[in-house]
């Protein structure tokens, strides 16, 4: 599909795109800026702009790469991290799997900086996780006393589930450039259909990306899964929504007295801590909030003065 763009639109859009993983500081390919352009384009109409911003030096070019005009480190930086996370991923491919192999676990998905192929000496293995209807608080909280053993063996940081959703709000609530590519971004390891069930629910994702092209995962077969059930049906015998109600009460309780007293904004708590039935999201660092805010200061940047 030819653009319809203007060149001058396209090219503005294209210094948005680069000046959003400026923040970053994280040059893209040809095919990354496609794919992460908020406007309809092609890959000859994006070539024949990025020509002109490099001629006009509005963006710098090295190999394969491009970034808004700055230290030429970052170039080398991001094949550094690259070439590491290429390294990581497999075995983040395999922790996701095994993250599946939890109760009321519906879809693994690998988040953050990895999913971007970006990795470094301090690097996380961030995880998306899709649970069972009502049952969100038991998977976490299984996986989260699984988590304090990794403490001991100092592997936590491979094992972040931060964001967790369950499989009847497959709608992302913030609608912004932010969640767009980072749900763009997940990688699934476990269950495709559910991963394409999450795209489709997401019809904002397609204003926000038209470019995107969803993943296609490598299927894997899932062993011992009589066991998973097995303790599914027993939870269910229990009681199971009572207790993930009390599950969601007593962590958000915990949650709140822990950032309360170490000062956290409450005005930030909840986009950073959202706690539903139906959702958990912990980040503290709240990147949506900072990055979003550097986005508008990138924006007025690129707008011409009157």
């Amino acid at each position: 599909m030819e653009s319809t763009l203007t060149t001058s639109e396209l090219k503005a859009k294209i210094k948005q795109t680069l000046g959003y993983f400026d923040f970053f500081h994280y040059p893209l390919k040809e095919e990354e800026i496609l794919r992460y352009l908020p406007v309809k384009s092609d890959l000859s109409s994006l070539r024949n702009a990025l020509n002109e911003l490099t001629a006009e030096r509005e963006v710098t070019q090295q190999g394969s790469l491009f970034a808004i005009p700055q230290s030429l480190d970052i170039f080398s930086r991001r094949n550094e991290a690259n070439a590491l996370a290429y390294t990581k991923l497999p075995h983040a491919m395999q922790i996701g799997k095994f993250l599946s192999k939890f109760p009321f676990v519906r879809f693994v998905g690998i988040s953050g900086s990895l999913s971007k192929l970006y990795a470094d000496s301090k690097s996380d293995f961030d995880y998306f996780i899709v649970t069972d209807t009502n049952r969100l608080w038991i998977a976490r909280s299984l996986m989260h006393v699984f988590k304090k053993l990794t403490f001991l063996v100092n592997r936590q940081h491979q094992f972040c589930m931060n964001y967790y959703i369950d499989a009847d709000h497959l709608t992302i609530e913030d609608h912004n450039r932010y969640t767009a590519i980072e749900l763009s971004s997940l990688i699934p390891v476990y269950n495709q259909e559910v991963y394409d069930h999450l795209i489709d629910q997401n019809e904002w994702l397609k204003a926000e990306l038209p470019n995107f092209n969803r993943f296609q995962m490598a299927q894997f077969s899932e062993r011992k899964a009589w066991l998973k059930k097995g303790f599914e049906r027993l939870v269910n015998l229990l009681g199971a929504s009572k207790i993930n109600q009390r599950l969601m009460r007593l962590t958000d309780r915990k949650w709140r007295a822990k950032w309360q007293s170490a000062g956290y904004p409450e005005q930030d708590y909840d986009l950073a801590f959202r706690t539903r039935i139906y959702v958990s999201k912990n980040h503290p660092a709240n990147y949506q909030k900072k990055v979003l805010s550097n986005q508008l200061v990138q924006l007025s940047k690129l707008s011409p003065a009157k």
